[in-house]
């Protein structure tokens, strides 16, 4: 591991557990637990698509929202819309480099993405409950 990414993957893992400790358990359970629905989807699905950084702060973010609880469901669509909405992404590096028109075709196509990933992943834990994640709780 490089020393350079050191810093950063410090602050991510500082930021995930601040996201561990802030967010009341039963208020995360109710907002994204495997119970939420499509509610719990897209409120996940914003959260990723607004999340910024790169993968030394959301994983750590993921990994913590996992932890307290949050459904298999909304933790992919948060993964999916971090990575492929990323609306930081269009504002900093798209629309400077590739231009508006573009970058409102990327949005606009990527969109759906989330929730759709966030259904598959609640149909195939109802499905193979054994897929579910393991590690909840501290178990």
């Amino acid at each position: 591991m490089s020393l350079q990414i050191l810093p950063q993957l410090a602050c991510g893992l500082m930021i995930g557990a601040f996201v561990g400790v802030l967010l009341p358990r039963d208020l995360l359970i109710r907002w994204v637990g495997a119970e939420s629905g499509l509610a719990g989807l897209a409120i996940a699905s914003l959260g990723g698509a607004f999340m910024p950084g790169g993968p030394f702060a959301a994983f750590p973010v993921i990994h913590a929202l996992y932890r307290a609880g949050a459904g298999a469901g909304a933790v992919v669509a948060f993964l999916v819309a971090w990575s492929c909405v990323g609306v930081n992404r269009l504002f900093i590096w798209e629309i400077p480099f590739l231009g508006t028109q573009f970058g409102l075709l990327r949005l606009c196509s990527t969109l759906p993405l989330p929730l759709l990933a966030g259904l598959a992943a609640n149909a195939l834990v109802r499905s193979f409950p054994a897929l579910d994640m393991p590690g909840k709780d501290g178990a």
